[in-house]
């Protein structure tokens, strides 16, 4: 048994040196790879700076040889060949003027930063202790609760007398390392409320418990990744009427259509949306003014001020905000976080005196407005696949 033991032990040795010498093998290849890497882009960036300094040696060059001749041209004494060298010289400037202005570098001194720290934290996580517990939390499904998401898993390994808690952490996906962490979790469910927009969210779960003295921890579950999306209000959910026609553009979800007012003798425009029975009240109302492509747009069809009413009806409307546009605004927040139901709304939109109207007519200028950006409460939940596996994106960071 003592030999058994002991050619076991030799046996985990020679696997633990072997699988080193690999990893470390990897990371020198890798290095190198990158230092190769570094090389090509220094090199690119000097033949760039060469090339411009080259240029700018002949401008120079062919400006001294101007001046030389603008020198000679000063010292002739007839009038007629002195007019006729003066219009030369003249030529001879406008032709070798550089075209810049300003003198524009054709690189900077950046490099990129490489940032290992998600493969060294796995390397330091890398062990062979008795502290770590096996790898069996897997993600059971989720389900929407009005604004919040429910997470439930499954731990498949036995705790018997033991405190046994949950830690669970999410990001947006795309956000490096930055985890938000939940501790202390004593069920298989969590309950949060995703932050606003649309994205995907990534989680991840584990457990921790007490045996002895040592802290047993489980590395992470494989992550789940969940597609947000808050609920965009279309006409199907509301109606939405304006003081002049084609108000249902401003719902299609499309850049490249807009409702145009051109009516020059009203000073104010308004826009109505009424929810329909049985729809999600509105969380938020927000406003593009630019369409894509730009078409007839033009800057001075920003409206100067919006006002945004609401109310259980038409008849008892209440002012909930008042917004300045300003000369550079596109994307503007009407009613960003909306805590209270209301049925019906109205936007009332300033328009500003045209200026160049004929003299004794007063005119007031056109407007554009692309899209209204309405979102109900509640949100929509969808699981995507992993975009690679681990192994894949541990080369693509060394890479």
């Amino acid at each position: 048994m003592k030999q058994q033991v002991k050619e076991g032990g030799e046996k985990l040795r020679e696997k633990i040196n072997a699988a080193m010498d690999e990893l470390v093998s990897i990371v020198q290849q890798r290095r190198d790879v990158m230092l190769e890497k570094s090389r090509d882009i220094e090199k690119g960036k000097t033949e760039k700076l060469e090339n411009e300094e080259t240029k700018r040696k002949d401008e120079l060059k062919t400006c001294k040889a101007v001046v030389s001749y603008a020198d000679e041209v000063a010292k002739e004494t007839d009038q007629a060949c002195f007019l006729q060298a003066v219009k030369a010289t003249n030529d001879r400037v406008t032709k070798t003027t550089p075209t810049e202005d300003v003198l524009q570098v054709p690189c900077d001194p950046i490099f990129p930063a490489p940032t290992f720290s998600g493969v060294a934290q796995v390397l330091k996580e890398l062990n062979f202790s008795p502290t770590t517990a096996a790898g069996k939390i897997k993600f059971q499904g989720h389900k929407v609760e009005g604004d919040n998401i429910v997470l439930h898993w499954e731990d498949s390994e036995t705790h018997i007398d033991q405190d046994v808690r949950y830690e669970l952490q999410w990001q947006r996906e795309g956000d490096g390392n930055q985890w938000v962490t939940i501790s202390d979790i004593y069920q298989l469910s969590h309950s949060l409320k995703p932050p606003e927009g649309s994205y995907v969210m990534v989680f991840r779960v584990r457990c921790f418990f007490m045996v002895f003295s040592y802290k047993v921890i489980s590395p992470w579950s494989e992550c789940l990744r969940l597609k947000i999306v808050g609920i965009q209000m279309t006409t199907d959910s509301c109606n939405i009427s304006a003081s002049s026609g084609g108000a249902s553009k401003l719902l299609d979800g499309r850049d490249d259509t807009y409702w145009y007012d051109d009516d020059k003798e009203k000073p104010q425009d308004w826009i109505r949306l009424e929810i329909k029975e049985g729809m999600s009240p509105m969380r938020s109302l927000g406003m593009k003014l630019v369409p894509s492509p730009i078409d007839i747009w033009r800057f001075r069809y920003r409206p100067p001020c919006v006002s945004v009413y609401g109310g259980s009806s038409f008849e008892s409307l209440t002012r909930l905000s008042k917004i300045d546009i300003d000369d550079e605004d596109d994307d503007v927040a009407l009613l960003p976080n909306l805590n209270k139901v209301y049925r019906c709304f109205e936007i009332r939109l300033g328009r500003a005196k045209d200026k160049r109207a004929r003299r004794g007519y007063l005119e007031y200028q056109s407007y554009i407005v692309c899209q209204l950006k309405a979102r109900a409460r509640g949100i929509t939940v969808t699981e995507v696949s992993q975009p690679t596996l681990v192994l894949d994106s541990l080369f693509d960071i060394f890479g």
